[in-house]
């Protein structure tokens, strides 16, 4: 379960930073 709760994390770590630099043509 804590290791599902950290990818989640990294995902978001990744997914966010990409989208707002590479708006909706991101990752």
């Amino acid at each position: 379960m804590a290791f599902g709760n950290w990818l989640r994390l990294a995902r978001l770590h990744w997914v966010f930073p990409s989208y707002v630099m590479l708006g909706p043509y991101g990752p």
